[in-house]
């Protein structure tokens, strides 16, 4: 598919277009500031003490006027009608289903909704949850480390950072081995709205952060910040959020995209520098930029040769067009850039609102499923992923995902689920075995008329193609929080967004999400929070079809009944990963992840739960892989 672009620099340029769905031309300029406030780092001491503000997220939902959400909303709910046949799962498959390992609760929303999920974990295993209430800390052997801290404990009652707080986010940089976490505060007032952005002091958030406030009114007007995002390169973070006046109206105003050095909340320096992106961040059809996502690097790494950083964007009620804004050059360098791309795709259209499973009242409540915005993205070898959620089947709610392709400048999309139920909230992350390798897991809510809401999982191979998903926490409850049980008007808040993140450096590929689940808690009938481990179950065909005929590799006894011994020679110190698959090439059990010297090794292990039939031990070093076949009895 075709491309078009425009570069926004600092003088005033005139677009003009060639026809209404391919336009090609010079977008408005886009102002940058630099500088255009720095702000000392917040002194967190005082007693511990928790305040309890309900904020505008529990009830609205604020999108630009030019956008028709809701009027769509209710149209396509006019299609569908209740009691449709319904599917416990969408049913679609041409690869392998993601294998769920760990899995846990994790936060609990006592207060507010929608829950705002997000997470982060390190390359060593420690975990970072966060809701609209609270953090988590936990490991991924499943321990929670540190429950529920709420947001002003976590603040020490900074009295910078007092009225209500709403929309955390939190990302871990594997460059430099530190989590990031940002909170908004102070809603719908453009005197005290702030982003608070908190750097862990090392990589266990349990020793501190260095925590600073930035300005959610940047343009100094009467805005206040909402629906942010962030994403990370080699040296800086992206802040992206929509701006929005004060109450009666919360008219849209504009997008900006705040552009900080990491290095200042890493060294706990006195002050953050940061430019905004601001002024007119439009796409190239005319519309207001709106959630614009950063895509950092799937797979956690330095991009040595390119500082850039690219974001994806959608219209909310849908479009036939996807949305890139590119980032040249860091935070102090010249002549940087702002450059816009669109890309034609197919027809999407904003999602009816979902209808609620609640047998003990014998109504179909509805519960919000958000609009057809980008919900998060990655960047990996010149493609970038995305997903978000939009209209399916008369009415019904899918999944979008899409990958666009730069050095072909080609967009492409795939959509999944099924009449009857309603998916909503995806969030997608690298599940590829190498960095060519273009598979991805797409983590995801999901409820219906005989669903509570739950959490579950999809895989899609490098061809695009959709596996059967996964249910990873049924949901154990009805929502019934704001309002009677009525449809179509207010319906219940949900989402608005799903945590998800690729485990650096693991040989298997394998990630971690956080969803939000029906689930009764001290505060009856609201939701918890369910964290999860995601292994990529298909091998590589390089392992799967390996002949190992001359190997030094040995398992013994072979075949036998309860104990083996494997034995195997390496001639250098290197990186060791053994794991036993079935003859499907599905990874069935990690039994070594370590750094080794040369020479002979031998490990045992036992075939644990394994029935009788035949498996493969795998020997993936640093520069070669084996596989060893055995037979259990």
């Amino acid at each position: 598919m075709k491309k078009v672009f425009a570069i926004i620099v600092g003088i005033s340029l005139h677009p003009f277009f060639v026809n209404a769905q391919l336009a090609v031309g010079k977008a408005s300029p886009i102002q940058q500031t630099p500088l255009l406030e720095s702000t000392t780092a917040a002194t967190l001491q005082g007693k511990l003490w928790n305040i309890v503000v309900e904020n505008k997220e529990a009830e609205v939902e604020l999108y630009p006027t030019s956008a028709r959400v809701e009027e769509k909303k209710e149209a396509f709910a006019k299609l569908r009608v209740a009691g449709t046949q319904h599917y416990s799962l969408p049913k679609k498959t041409r690869t392998l289903a993601p294998v769920q390992g760990i899995n846990f609760k994790g936060n609990q929303l006592h207060s507010l909704v929608p829950t705002d999920n997000s997470m982060a974990i390190s390359r060593d295993g420690r975990i970072v949850s966060v809701d609209n209430w609270n953090l988590t800390y936990a490991d991924n052997t499943g321990t929670i480390i540190k429950d529920s801290i709420v947001w002003n404990d976590f603040l020490n009652n900074n009295a910078n950072f007092q009225n209500g707080k709403y929309d955390p986010r939190v990302i871990y940089d594997n460059v430099h081995d530190r989590f990031i976490t940002i909170i908004l505060t102070a809603p719908a007032d453009f005197k005290k709205n702030k982003i608070v952005i908190a750097y862990s002091k090392t990589n266990n958030p349990m020793q501190g952060w260095n925590i600073y406030g930035i300005t959610g009114n940047p343009l100094a007007d009467s805005s206040w910040a909402d629906y942010p995002n962030i994403g990370i390169n080699n040296n800086e973070l992206f802040i992206n959020v929509n701006l929005f006046k004060g109450a009666p109206t919360y008219a849209y105003n504009q997008s900006v995209i705040y552009q900080i050095s990491l290095a200042d909340g890493y060294g706990a320096g006195s002050f953050l520098n940061y430019k905004v992106w601001a002024g007119n961040i439009n796409y190239l059809d005319g519309k207001p930029g709106f959630t614009i996502v950063p895509a950092p690097h799937g797979l956690g790494e330095a991009i040595i040769a390119n500082k850039d950083m690219w974001f994806v964007s959608n219209w909310p009620d849908g479009d036939t067009a996807v949305n890139v804004f590119q980032i040249t050059k860091e935070l102090y360098e010249p002549n940087a850039q702002l450059i816009s791309y669109q890309y034609s795709v197919p027809k999407f259209d904003v999602c009816a609102n979902a209808f609620i499973y609640d047998p003990p009242t014998g109504y179909k409540d509805s519960i919000s499923t958000g609009s057809s915005v980008v919900q998060n993205a990655f960047f990996l070898d010149s493609v970038l992923h995305y997903t978000f959620d939009a209209n399916i089947d008369t009415g019904w709610c899918g999944i979008q995902y899409g990958r666009i392709d730069l050095r072909t400048q080609k967009a492409s999309v795939k959509s999944f689920g099924n009449a009857g139920t309603v998916l909503a909230y995806p969030a997608v992350a690298s599940f590829g075995f190498t960095e060519k390798d273009k598979s991805a897991v797409i983590c995801y809510l999901q409820c219906d008329t005989a669903l509570y809401p739950q959490v579950c999982a999809v895989s899609i191979d490098d061809a695009m193609n959709f596996s059967n998903a996964i249910v990873l926490k049924k949901g154990d409850t009805t929502i019934n929080m704001l309002y009677p049980p009525q449809y179509p008007n207010n319906p219940e808040r949900w989402g608005d967004y799903t945590g998800i993140q690729r485990k650096y450096g693991e040989a298997i590929p394998e990630v971690w999400c956080a969803g939000a689940y029906a689930g009764n808690n001290s505060r009856k009938a609201s939701y918890n929070t369910w964290i999860s481990q995601l292994t990529n179950a298909t091998l590589p065909a390089a392992v799967i079809n390996y002949k190992n005929n001359n190997s030094k590799a040995t398992v013994y006894p072979n075949p036998g009944y309860q104990d083996f011994t494997f034995t195997w020679q390496q001639s250098a110190e290197e990186n060791i990963h053994i794991y036993i698959i079935n003859t499907q090439g599905q990874l069935l059990k990690n039994l070594l992840n370590n750094e080794l010297e040369s020479g002979e090794h031998t490990i045992h292990f036992n075939k644990g739960a394994l029935p009788a039939g035949m498996y493969y031990l795998v020997l993936q070093k640093s520069s070669a892989m084996e596989k060893v076949g055995f037979v259990v009895e």
